[in-house]
């Protein structure tokens, strides 16, 4: 039997963690070969009814290429601005867009560095500071165990 239909009624479902409040994403509109994405805000799950599939259109980005080599975007800077300031989520390709657009940071890098690239990188600084390359740097390095 399905432990869904002998629950009581009353009774409150498991739901899903992650991400609550809306969020700015891409949707894929044009051919394959054309790809085209329209910037939207929308509820993340679908949870809240609406009207319309989305909530607001924030812009629009084509990937491909026209004859002078540029890609195509336009965006509502002050709605986005508005957006971000109420605390919507911004998915990973229009962040990307809003970077280039000057609107957020740039992402932080996701790789973290290694022991081994440390020790090399101070090996490499001590022997730049004997030939006398780094002069009025300052001293006082701690040794990484």
């Amino acid at each position: 039997k399905n432990s869904l239909l002998t629950m009581p009624r009353n009774t409150m479902l498991p739901r899903r963690v992650g991400i609550r409040g809306p969020q700015i994403c891409l949707v894929q509109r044009g051919s394959r070969k054309f790809k085209a994405y329209q910037i939207v805000v929308r509820h993340v799950w679908g949870k809240k009814p609406t009207k319309h599939k989305y909530i607001e259109d924030l812009g629009y980005y084509e990937a491909f290429t026209d004859e002078r080599g540029k890609r195509y975007v336009q965006l509502k800077t002050e709605r986005v601005k508005y957006w971000i300031g109420h605390g919507a989520q911004i998915s990973g390709g229009a962040y990307r867009i809003f970077h280039i657009a000057g609107i957020v940071p740039p992402a932080p890098m996701r790789r973290t560095i290694t022991l081994a690239e440390v020790r090399l990188a101070r090996y490499l600084h001590e022997q730049l500071k004997e030939a006398g390359h780094l002069k009025g740097l300052p001293d006082g390095i701690k040794p990484v165990n």
